[in-house]
């Protein structure tokens, strides 16, 4: 969940590339800014977290602001499982949550 954290899904290198894929995936042509934002746009959505502050962390995935804040990604589904995770892009693929990345380290 988003909610008060101070995070941003971001950067990722590959872009363009999972737009390409993600409109292969969706049999039409899908906008850049439909899933990503920039940190000119980014950096005044949440002007109180200091991690949308930084241009180094975009382009990033554009959050959902639903009401309830439950899912950050717009790709999650209500189970919280990914719905594009064949074509998801690399920073995804290369995520090592909290959790994880401690027991990796304990190795």
């Amino acid at each position: 969940m988003l909610e008060n954290r101070d995070f941003i899904q971001g950067p990722v290198p590959d872009a363009q590339t999972f737009v390409e894929r993600l409109s292969v995936r969706f049999g039409r042509e899908v906008a850049y800014s439909e899933v990503f934002v920039d940190y000119e746009e980014g950096r005044t959505i949440f002007p109180e977290r200091s991690e949308w502050q930084l241009p180094s962390n975009y382009p990033a995935l554009r959050p959902v602001m639903d009401a309830e804040g439950r899912f950050p990604c717009q790709f999650l589904s209500e189970a919280g499982a990914c719905t594009v995770y064949e074509d998801r892009p690399d920073m995804c693929r290369d995520y090592r949550c909290d959790h994880l990345a401690t027991v990796l380290d304990s190795l």
